[in-house]
């Protein structure tokens, strides 16, 4: 609870308590995955997908008052985890006529989903703020972000091959490097705000 005072009904401290504080569940998997290297090729590995934030539901049976500026009665939060960052990649070769090498960077990995958030409140509940930009009750059910895709890089050095004083000589050199894509959001979950008629 965000209150510069707060208030809650005797009979109904715990749960009011519990139910009114912030809840927030973020995960983060696969950041910064190792690049594959090889003579003239290199591929980075993909991003790791985020966890899914969980329910989270409240049942407030008591009375929750704010009186402080900017204060929250109620904060309920869902959050998905952002996706791994892609891993970067950069090739490197040396040949005598001709080059070739090659470069990918990795994807992001995919965004966790949130999950469902619900508030129930009982027949004798309530929520107020006095203050001023108060809020009674702040429900967000949000998607993580998808992670970022890596760059990739390449470098090469060709040798052109003596072949003659008469003879004309060069070299040819052929690059392939393709960025990483991000990765995809996660999905918004539900919301469910209802009043108990008994």
């Amino acid at each position: 609870v965000h209150a510069g005072q707060c208030a809650f009904a005797k009979a109904d401290w715990r749960e009011s308590r519990r139910t009114a504080e912030t809840f927030l569940r973020a995960a983060v998997d696969g950041v910064d995955a190792p690049v594959v290297d090889a003579q003239f090729m290199a591929g980075g590995a993909r991003g790791g997908a985020a966890a899914s934030g969980g329910t989270r539901t409240a049942d407030v049976g008591g009375r929750i008052s704010t009186r402080g500026a900017g204060s929250t009665g109620l904060s309920l939060q869902s959050v998905g985890g952002g996706g791994g960052q892609g891993g970067s990649a950069k090739a490197v070769s040396v040949g005598v006529l001709l080059g070739i090498d090659m470069s990918i960077g990795g994807n992001g990995g995919a965004g966790g989903s949130a999950g469902g958030v619900g508030l129930t409140l009982r027949p004798a509940a309530s929520i107020a703020t006095a203050g001023a930009l108060g809020h009674a009750v702040v429900a967000q059910a949000i998607g993580g972000g998808g992670g970022s895709g890596a760059f990739a890089d390449s470098a090469q050095a060709t040798i052109a091959p003596v072949l003659g004083p008469d003879l004309p000589s060069g070299t040819a050199s052929i690059h392939h490097t393709v960025g990483g894509a991000g990765g995809a959001g996660g999905n918004g979950g539900k919301i469910a705000v209802g009043k108990r008629a008994q």
